[in-house]
């Protein structure tokens, strides 16, 4: 079964491009094809992708068709044509600052964030 991969940031730089397509034997799990991708790249990635306890890394955000995927989701079994996307987590950027309600709705369910002072 062949699925794509896309890969960002430092997760693209470790692969050295951003995309692959990957051949992977039926009922492979979310997890499994994680573990695939770590340890075709090695160590560093390996490091990035996976906790060294098993299982996904805290700094790893996957999404899987465009949804993201949550730790209990790396079970499920991909199909044919899936498309798994590995982004590193971002985190920071408001310093002191705290992020309250909504200020507006936007199409597709995003909205703004607006920023208060002080922590």
């Amino acid at each position: 079964m062949k699925i794509t991969a896309k890969y960002y940031n430092i997760i693209r730089d470790i692969a050295r491009k951003p995309e692959e397509t990957l051949e992977l034997p039926g009922e492979t799990s979310v997890a499994e094809a994680l573990t695939t991708i770590a340890r075709r790249y090695g160590p560093p990635m390996e490091r990035l992708l996976l906790a060294p306890q098993g299982g996904k890394s805290i700094y790893l955000s996957l999404f899987l068709n465009g949804q993201r995927l949550a730790d209990k989701d790396l079970s499920a079994i991909l199909g044919p044509g899936d498309e798994l996307l590995l982004m590193p987590a971002i985190a920071g950027g408001l310093g002191n600052q705290r992020i309250s309600k909504p200020t507006a709705s936007y199409p597709g369910g995003l909205s703004p964030l607006r920023r208060t002072g002080g922590a």
